[in-house]
């Protein structure tokens, strides 16, 4: 009778052991969530990712707090985020030159995202504008194409590795121009320096302040770098409706992604996809992407995954025939 007696008292604990497991795993989240942005507050990214935070809040009921951790092109956050535990109460949102342009021109041996890190989604898109000044001689891609062949021409970018730079080395690369990087430190002061004529040119986000100076007339928009207008600026032609040959294909393009700690366990992924998917169908998010000039994401593993993969092979090629190093 004991031997009975012991046998169903341990049925009776491992099936309580089973049911509390599983409403452990079925109330994640129990506690506030951080979300690091390895960028400053202020910029598209940051205030996507709050936007996007407000809304998982409200689905998660939990409270989701944002830690600004700049520096060193991103690397800074990112070490902080990789370090924690991978159990889904810590994520990194951070531009996807993180994954795609670093570890190639600063190099893995201070940090390799690819085995510390998970992709979990995009969390947005956006483009490069290619701008000059309102009294410049340039006034399309044609007469920029002449100008560089005339005299050696400068462009301003947010610094080494940053998308206005990457996009502009690609068109550099496919017409065969000549054109010198004059590398700031952040969007701000590169687009002062095209306000204020110290450059010739430059590929800026389109976003904030870049976009009223244009609709002032300060800025002269010439193209866009992505594959389609952007509704922000519909008189503007994409690179590959130039009509040159060489740019028939451009299309760079650069994203924000949501990471965490390598190994999250794969049901908190998918609650998160989840999550991200339904968020980018409030209205709210549609109104506030819109205002700052970002694209809306379908919020799934392979969205990201293909995301990766075509941009980030593009950007991988121009960063090796452009030889972009940092010393």
């Amino acid at each position: 009778m004991s031997i009975v007696i012991s046998i169903a008292k341990r049925a009776l604990a491992a099936g309580l052991a089973i049911a509390f497991a599983g409403t452990a795993q079925a109330a994640y989240p129990d506690k506030p969530i951080t979300i690091i942005v390895n960028y400053p507050p202020g910029g598209a990214l940051d205030l996507a990712t709050r936007a996007v935070s407000a809304n998982l809040s409200t689905q998660f009921d939990q409270p989701i707090v944002i830690e600004n951790k700049p520096g060193a092109s991103g690397l800074i956050g990112a070490e902080n985020a990789a370090r924690q535990k991978p159990d889904g109460y810590t994520f990194l949102a951070t531009i996807d030159s993180l994954v795609t342009v670093n570890p190639l021109i600063f190099g893995q041996k201070r940090f390799n995202p690819e085995t510390t890190l998970d992709v979990i989604s995009l969390l947005g898109t956006f483009e490069q504008v290619l701008l000059v000044p309102k009294t410049s001689e340039i006034k399309d891609l044609s007469s920029l194409i002449a100008a560089s062949k005339a005299k050696a021409l400068n462009y301003s970018s947010a610094g080494a590795g940053t998308p206005g730079h990457l996009a502009m080395e690609s068109l550099r690369l496919a017409l065969g121009i000549n054109m010198t990087n004059i590398p700031f430190k952040g969007n701000a002061p590169a687009l002062n320096a095209l306000l204020g004529k110290q450059v010739d040119t430059g590929f800026l986000a389109l976003g904030g302040s870049t976009l009223q100076h244009i609709k002032a007339g300060k800025l002269i928009p010439l193209a866009v770098a992505g594959q389609s207008r952007e509704p922000a600026l519909p008189d503007t032609p994409t690179l590959s409706e130039s009509g040159i040959e060489a740019l028939k294909d451009f299309d760079m393009q650069f994203s924000f992604l949501l990471m965490a700690p390598k190994g999250l366990d794969k049901t908190i992924t998918e609650k998160w996809n989840a999550a991200v998917a339904q968020a980018m169908q409030s209205a709210q998010i549609k109104t506030q992407f819109d205002n700052l000039n970002v694209h809306r994401v379908n919020g799934s593993m392979q969205e990201a995954e293909q995301w990766m993969a075509k941009y980030g092979s593009r950007i991988h090629d121009t960063i090796r025939k452009a030889n972009i190093k940092v010393e």
